[in-house]
């Protein structure tokens, strides 16, 4: 307690000096106060500025809208006095037409108008049916196009046809003179062709009978005769032989004229001959010349000993054909 009381005058000093202090502090104090007030109705005076400038905003927007309409006025009111203008002009140019359909009016006539109707009805039926005239018309025009091409590949096909005709015309014309001159010339080539056989037949019936001073004729009547230096025979009048070697004759002769063959077939030539004339064959046939080959077809084995080869064919019980032997010059068999 003593120390206190030591200690407080000094602390009285201390406060009095802080008192002192404390004046001019509290004389700040009363405007920071007052401020403060202000300062707390500042939101709400916020608010009134910011409800009276959303009213202002408002306001200039409608502001802002109203000022491009008023930029616009001239414009509007410009083309305003040409609608005036333009209005005037139509009312003016209907107070005409009205007149002039007074005028109109005045003079109308119903019956003249039905009978103008009227024809205006048959026209435009009349220009229907015209149409439909027009569209068969093309039509047909189509077709007609389509029948003139066909027209026109019939035309060429008949023009060939034609050009075919004349030519086989031409052709049968030619041919009539050609077989005109054949039929002419028939006898003609005839005799040729006789004379020649004559000739090559006599030639081949002295090789065969050794006789050089002979001479055969195949007349025109299929006749033969055998002509010599000392007579002259038909053919009933030779022997067996003779008439043998001039029928072979003539057979080859022809086939030499007519074909040019320098080869022959005999196909059963001994066929109804008797066994002396069958052996008088087989030597005659020796004796021909003019012909590179023979070949002599027979089951008659009269020619065996008179050819250079022999083929013989044979059937076994199968009837099966097939070679049994083959011979040349009687010296080469074959098995």
């Amino acid at each position: 307690y003593d120390k206190v009381e030591i200690q407080l005058p000094e602390l009285k000093k201390k406060l009095g000096e802080l008192q002192k202090k404390l004046i001019p502090l509290n004389k700040k104090k009363i405007p920071l106060e007052n401020e403060k007030e202000k300062l707390i109705k500042v939101p709400d005076k916020l608010k009134e500025i910011n409800d009276e400038l959303d009213k202002l905003r408002e306001n200039h927007d409608k502001f802002q809208k109203n000022e491009e309409i008023a930029k616009n006025m001239l414009n509007i009111k410009s083309d305003l006095e040409k609608c005036k203008k333009k209005l005037l002009g139509i009312d003016s140019s209907l107070k005409k037409q009205a007149e002039v359909n007074k005028i109109l009016i005045g003079q109308f006539n119903e019956v003249d108008y039905k009978k103008i109707d009227a024809k205006l009805r048959n026209l435009e039926e009349a220009k229907g049916n015209l149409k439909n005239q027009v569209l068969d018309a093309k039509n047909n025009l189509a077709e007609a196009i389509e029948k003139l091409k066909a027209l026109k590949e019939t035309e060429e096909e008949l023009t060939l046809v034609l050009n075919n005709i004349e030519a086989l015309k031409f052709m049968k014309n030619f041919t009539k003179i050609i077989r005109n001159y054949f039929d002419g010339a028939g006898p003609k080539i005839t005799e040729v062709l006789l004379a020649n056989i004559n000739v090559e037949a006599t030639s081949h019936y002295r090789n065969i009978m050794d006789n050089p001073n002979v001479i055969l004729e195949w007349e025109h009547d299929y006749q033969i005769k055998i002509k010599s230096s000392e007579n002259e025979k038909e053919f009933y009048q030779l022997s067996g032989g003779e008439q043998m070697a001039a029928a072979l004759a003539i057979r080859l002769a022809i086939l030499k004229v007519l074909s040019n063959a320098e080869f022959a077939f005999f196909d059963e030539p001994t066929m109804n001959l008797d066994p002396n004339k069958r052996e008088n064959l087989g030597k005659i046939i020796q004796r021909i010349k003019g012909f590179k080959q023979f070949f002599v077809i027979s089951h008659d084995d009269t020619f065996e000993e008179n050819v250079e080869n022999v083929i013989k064919f044979s059937k076994d019980e199968n009837e099966i054909t097939r070679v049994d032997f083959i011979t040349k010059t009687k010296d080469l068999e074959l098995v």
